[in-house]
């Protein structure tokens, strides 16, 4: 089975632990591993040199490569996995094990949501019609959101939430790898439209004298004295060179 570092339960991944301990005690599941073991020569009992991971039984050495026993019935598992929506790198090993070494199945490490680095790679679109154009466009999206949280159709909005508080430290982990020291999103808090207008308006006539503000904010109804001019006129400066 894959090992997913820190993987946590969520309400997702009991999900579908829950639909997968259903999916291997139904008929259809069961068929096709009777069928797997009479189109292989599997035993019933299975193989008796079972590995951690996927590897063909000592009987198969000899039929290796593209259509072997081994990379056809992995093949047919890839199927049964995507038929049934399940992350097939996740499900294959314990299924393959369970038909060819009689191995029992335990929890599988798959959820509703998962998590992507997708920074450091470009996902290609295909279009016939402007096609450079949407390849471009799919770069500059992962540059600017490089962390992906793919979510399952099957995932409700509280399973969403759960994932995302459960795994917030990796996520965080993400970001830090992404972060720029000097670009300050996040860092502004807004102000009520008044109050931006306001600044905006002393900002505006910055370069003439403090008395002179004074008399255009009041004819505004806006009463403030010379120091509170200055220091919003200090700031608007301040915040104008650090973005």
């Amino acid at each position: 089975m894959k090992k997913m570092g820190n993987f946590k339960p969520t309400q997702g991944s009991k999900k579908i632990n829950n639909y997968f301990s259903a999916l291997i005690k139904s008929d259809y599941f069961n068929n096709f591993v009777d069928n797997s073991k009479k189109k292989y020569n599997i035993p019933k009992s299975g193989f008796d040199n079972a590995g951690e991971h996927l590897v063909p039984p000592k009987e198969w050495e000899a039929d290796t490569g593209k259509n072997s026993k081994y990379d056809n019935l992995i093949n047919e598992i890839e199927n049964l996995c995507k038929e049934k929506k399940l992350l097939y790198f996740n499900s294959y090993t314990p299924i393959y094990n369970f038909i060819v070494y009689n191995k029992s199945i335990e929890m599988i490490e798959d959820d509703l949501c998962i998590i992507r680095d997708t920074g450091r790679g470009k996902e290609m679109l295909e279009d016939e019609e402007g096609k450079q154009i949407i390849e471009d466009f799919n770069g500059l999206d992962n540059s600017i959101y490089p962390i992906a949280i793919k979510i399952s159709p099957y995932a409700s909005q509280r399973d969403i939430i759960d994932f995302v508080k459960k795994y917030g430290r990796r996520i965080k982990e993400f970001q830090k790898m992404y972060k720029v020291d000097n670009i300050k999103i996040g860092r502004y808090k807004s102000k009520k439209i008044e109050i931006q207008k306001r600044n905006e308006l002393i900002y505006s006539n910055k370069n003439k004298p403090l008395k002179k503000i004074r008399h255009i904010l009041a004819d505004k109804k806006i009463f403030l004295d010379d120091g509170h001019i200055a220091k919003i006129i200090s700031l608007e400066k301040q915040k104008r060179k650090e973005v």
